[in-house]
């Protein structure tokens, strides 16, 4: 019996992951997913852990190594590298005429 007992702040924390950790969460991932593309998107799945174990450091100064910031350094590069490689493409294609609906609407002013 003594395994079904919540103390008040272990109900908190099953409500704070319920309603941060999933309904935010999906709502804004959902929100996201209509206005960029999945690639982009998906690299939230990275960046999560990371700011997870900041916010750990941080607030509930858990100990954290210097490999544990050098592993988190390279996924954050990593992520930006994604990004960044993705608009390029999206540039280049743009100036090749390859995306001709694209450009139309840039040239409108109105987002592709």
């Amino acid at each position: 019996m003594a395994l079904l007992a919540l103390s008040t702040r272990g109900i908190g924390a099953i409500a704070y992951l319920v309603v941060f950790g999933s309904v935010l969460g999906y709502s804004t991932y959902s929100y996201a997913l209509r206005h960029a593309s999945a690639t982009i998107v998906g690299t939230y799945a990275y960046v999560n852990p990371v700011i997870a174990v900041l916010l750990g450091w941080l607030l509930l100064h858990e100990p954290v190594s210097a490999r544990t910031f050098i592993a988190m350094s390279m996924i954050l590069v990593a992520v930006v590298w994604i990004q960044f490689s993705h608009r390029l493409r999206r540039i280049g294609a743009l100036e090749d005429g390859r995306i001709e609906g694209a450009a139309r609407a840039s040239a409108d002013g109105r987002a592709a």
